[in-house]
């Protein structure tokens, strides 16, 4: 975990590039020159409007993204956690878990789409795992598990990053894929709930 340790804000935006490009490759995705964005997925633009309307990006929800965001790094001993919600052009960081959390939260809250590892989550709409990203430095191990509205369009992505190699068995995948999706189960319903809420208070106002 000592290399983890030493990834300060610099390095790790560094690393997380590099490895888009390489985590690209092995999924199929062979860039030119430098890192590559994932394919876009057919359908993209109705997606994009799925997630403007779910409303999971409202500040209210971020408390629940950061814990299960925590929660995720203290189960699977990741030192960094990240719930995603993919955009037209941006990578909305909703949430950060684990000791590198505090290094990519200094990067910014949103990224270009381009840069985005989670990106190929959306692309392929299903879960993606790289153990070993074969690079020297910097992140090595990436798993990530789509995040879905209640009609199955895929939003984001609940995603474990290390900078050692790892063996993910397919009991862990199953228990991310689970986490992720009693994650969006709840912040969706408190969704719901809250526009509900503010409908009936309209209602009574109007009354």
């Amino acid at each position: 975990r000592a290399d983890a340790a030493g990834l300060g804000a610099d390095a790790l935006v560094t690393s997380v590039d590099e490895a888009v490009m390489h985590i690209g490759r092995q999924l199929g995705v062979e860039p030119a020159a430098g890192p590559r964005s994932a394919p876009l997925p057919e359908g993209d633009v109705e997606r994009v409007r799925a997630l403007q309307a779910s409303g999971v990006l409202d500040a209210q929800h971020r408390p629940r993204f950061e814990a299960a965001a925590q929660r995720a790094a203290d189960i699977f001993d990741m030192p960094l956690v990240l719930v995603s919600m993919i955009d037209a052009e941006q990578q909305h960081l909703c949430a950060a878990g684990g000791a590198l959390s505090a290094a990519v939260r200094k990067g910014g809250e949103q990224r270009p789409r381009a840069q985005a590892v989670c990106a190929h989550v959306v692309a392929g709409a299903d879960s993606r795992v790289v153990e070993d990203v074969a690079r020297e430095h910097g992140l090595r191990f990436y798993a990530g598990v789509p995040l879905r509205d209640g009609s199955g369009a895929v939003l984001g992505s609940f995603a474990l990053l290390d900078s050692e190699p790892r063996v993910f068995s397919p009991r862990e995948l199953r228990l991310l894929e689970a986490m992720g999706k009693d994650l969006m189960a709840t912040v969706l319903d408190r969704g719901e709930a809250a526009g509900t809420n503010a409908d009936d208070e309209h209602v009574v106002d109007q009354e």
